[in-house]
């Protein structure tokens, strides 16, 4: 496993790997291999601790051993997670002081920055999550989306603050608030209970008796004005389009959310052109086009069951599991939780400085699965630099998104890696893709966690020192799981075991050896910088008004792991192009697909811009295989040594004998002029369609490889690219800017 974190973690895990090698060779069980290394005398907690520095005074402890007795639930955690939670009292008070001043000049843009600031480091207790600092900031801010006209932020302040214990003395102004921005909204039935709420805080609020009447005159009477003129301005504006969310609506009509209706996708309305037009009834992430099949060459591998069209939607699914981690050439502010890029300050993590989400129902969905463990183990995450080993974070999410009780209900589930598992029953004999294995109504679902489990990990061709390795690996992160409570279970009456515990360690080294292979990237592009025909010279210019054979730039966000998407293997020509949609990823035919033909992605490694030699090598380090494809066997030239034109291009290029070169290139020509004209009109639907049309007419006539055939790709990727979600502006540096006056100086 490639791991340029803590030389400190790096040396622990290879010399205790070599020294337990010899034992792993007479251990066979993966469970009682992770066992045999959490009894080892090195302390892995041991470790932890001087990986991240422990305050001078930490809090006593009971017991140092992570595995200590048959019940365990009991046991405090390390002492290296007393730096937790993250925060600084002084910090926020400093900047909700900064914000008050800014607020008062009416700077409401500073104002902003700094509450976002104080929200971030204020304190809260870490199981009520209540914190005066915390609950202040979030009012303030909430004061401060109110003066911006940002409603539904202020709302979500609001609540915020209302979670962190705001004082009662002052909760009416917050209901005052809430009340007019629900009105606002033209939610008047929500902004009636609003009002209730602050009469009875008024009531409550200590304040005196002549002054509480006055305060509830007055609100009564701005809650008459203020419903009477949304009620007008609601009748003036009902048929006007102006009055929608916006947002791309899908065919029906309803925001498209269908696939997962509270899952952290659901928040974005996606082209209607991204659905799939029939699904499989039993892969319901993929079109009922495709099959999944096996043999001893491809293993698990995908083939179209009929024609398919170029453009043709082939899959849509969203991640079972995933984790954010931004490039660093990400400057934008993301969520944690759905990657949603932020064009105003997040809501912080209550408990860790380093997270942000973009609404509180993400913020609460992450809090009630997975972050609640993994924000402990931040201060040893990043030490170690392990988050960018996103086999690591990954097999973590898979665990803690989960409840012990899940694992250890479902352990019958877990016992069996089965590599049949989703795939036909007998496609030879038309059989529809009964998903043998996949689950209890034979359908292969994406949430399943039987389906992730199953995912192909090569473990007869992983070599001894790599087993031990991340098996270490795995036990050290049962001893940092254990650390965060992970394994008192929510419901009393289960009862946490060592034994249990050591199953949970065999599925932590069950996922990091199956992520290895099976890791999609979750990106996004970049809205002012292209990519040339050569595939290395960046471009500065508006990706809306590409030239044909540029294309967009992708930046990763982080990583996931989508079951259906996973049984399709690589070719080094792919014959789908991958779009991220949000966590959702959609999957389109760039050509023509015959019956019977094999679907392929690309693991990262095109002949048009890779030598087949430096691809070879790529592939067997990263998966495990030597790609025999097309552009392989036949040693295909890189993208500026194939053929552009038709004129020239030798008869073996054609798929038939006799085809009229003057007539093609006449042909092309005028599609490629129409494509222009589109993408300069901002028409990308348009341009796309006609890309659709390109390939179609190449793929009748010419063999590849070809120019065009790639440019085609690349014009294909680009249009449905900028039409995701996943969009952002890379940020210049002063450099750069300054060589770019000097050339517009020029130009003038």
């Amino acid at each position: 496993m490639d791991y340029d974190g803590d030389q400190r973690l790096q040396k622990y895990v290879q010399t205790l790997a070599k020294r337990l090698q010899p034992d792993f060779e007479q251990i066979v069980d993966p469970i009682e291999r992770i066992k045999l290394v959490c009894l080892q005398p090195e302390s892995g907690e041991q470790l932890m601790s001087n990986i991240v520095p422990v305050p001078a005074s930490p809090k006593p402890k009971r017991s140092s051993k992570i595995f200590t007795g048959e019940q365990t639930n009991l046991v405090e955690p390390s002492p290296y997670l007393f730096n937790w939670p993250q925060k600084n009292e002084d910090l926020a008070k400093r900047n909700r002081e900064d914000g008050n001043k800014a607020f008062q000049a009416a700077n409401f843009d500073l104002a902003l920055l700094l509450y976002s600031e104080a929200m971030r480091f204020g304190p809260v207790h870490e199981l009520t999550l209540e914190g005066e600092d915390f609950a202040v900031a979030a009012s303030n801010r909430s004061a401060t989306f109110y003066q911006l006209r940002q409603f539904e932020r202020c709302l979500d302040d609001i609540e915020l603050a209302l979670e962190a214990g705001y004082p009662t003395s002052l909760l009416y102004k917050l209901f005052i608030r809430q009340c007019k921005c629900l009105l606002e909204l033209g939610k008047i039935g929500e902004a009636q209970a609003a009002f209730d709420k602050a009469v009875d805080a008024i009531d409550r609020s200590g304040l005196k008796k002549d002054l509480r009447k006055g305060i509830a005159a007055e609100l009564q009477g701005a809650f008459i004005n203020l419903a009477k003129t949304v009620k007008e301005d609601d009748e003036a504006t009902q048929a006007s389009p102006l009055n929608k969310e916006p947002g791309i609506m899908s065919s029906s009509g309803k925001h498209d959310d269908t696939d997962n209706d509270d899952g952290p996708s659901s928040g974005f309305t996606l082209p209607p052109w991204t659905q799939i037009m029939s699904r499989h009834p039993n892969y319901p992430s993929a079109s009922e086009a495709i099959s999944i099949n096996f043999s001893d060459t491809f293993g698990r591998h995908v083939v179209a069951r009929r024609d398919i069209q170029v453009g043709e939607v082939l899959f849509r699914e969203d991640p079972i599991v995933w984790y954010h981690c931004p490039e660093d050439d990400v400057t934008q502010e993301s969520c944690h939780h759905c990657f949603r890029f932020l064009s105003f300050p997040g809501i912080p993590c209550p408990t860790c400085s380093k997270v942000v989400f973009c609404t509180v129902k993400c913020r609460r969905q992450a809090l009630e699965s997975y972050h609640r463990y993994e924000c402990r183990l931040e201060p040893l995450m990043s030490s170690t630099g392990l988050p960018k080993v996103s086999l690591i974070t990954l097999a973590l999410r898979a665990v803690v998104q989960k409840p012990v009780e899940f694992f250890l209900e479902n352990r019958d589930k877990f016992k069996e890696h089965n590599v049949l598992n989703g795939v036909a029953q007998d496609p030879d004999n038309g059989d529809e893709g009964n998903a043998a294995g996949a689950g209890d109504d034979q359908r292969f679902l994406s949430g399943d966690y039987r389906n992730l489990f199953n995912l192909v990990n090569h473990n007869d061709s992983r070599s001894p020192l790599d087993t031990t390795s991340k098996t270490v690996f795995a036990a050290f992160f049962l001893q940092a799981l254990k650390a965060t409570k992970y394994f008192v279970p929510k419901k009393p009456s289960v009862k946490v075991t060592r034994e249990d515990e050591y199953f949970i360690g065999h599925l932590l080294l069950h996922f990091i050896e199956c992520f290895q292979f099976n890791t999609h990237r979750i990106d996004s592009i970049y809205l002012n910088r292209l990519i040339g025909h050569d595939a290395e010279t960046r471009m500065w210019k508006d990706a809306n008004q590409f030239c044909i054979g540029e294309f967009v730039e992708t930046v990763g966000l982080g990583a996931g792991i989508y079951p259906t998407l996973a049984n399709v293997n690589h070719s080094c020509d792919p014959n789908i192009i991958l779009v991220n949609m949000g966590l959702r990823t959609v999957a389109i035919a760039n050509r023509p697909i015959t019956a019977g033909e094999q679907i392929f992605d690309t693991y990262g490694c095109l002949f048009s811009y890779m030598p087949t030699a430096d691809r070879q090598i790529t592939l067997k380090n990263s998966h495990w295989f030597e790609c025999g494809c097309n552009p392989c066997l036949e040693n295909w030239p890189i993208y500026e040594k194939i053929p552009r034109d038709y004129l020239k291009l030798p008869g073996t290029s054609f798929k038939y004998k006799r085809c009229n070169r003057k007539e093609l290139q006449k042909d092309v020509d005028k599609l490629k002029k129409k494509i222009r004209n589109k993408i300069q009109e901002g028409n990308l639907e348009a341009a796309r369609a006609l890309f659709n049309q390109l390939a179609q007419l190449l793929d009748e006539l010419v063999l590849p490889p070809h120019q065009d055939l790639v440019n085609i790709q690349r014009g294909m990727k680009t249009c449905i690219w900028l039409q995701s979600p996943n969009c952002v502006k890379v940020k210049e540096d002063e450099l750069l800017k300054k060589r770019k006056e000097q050339y517009h100086a020029k130009q003038k």
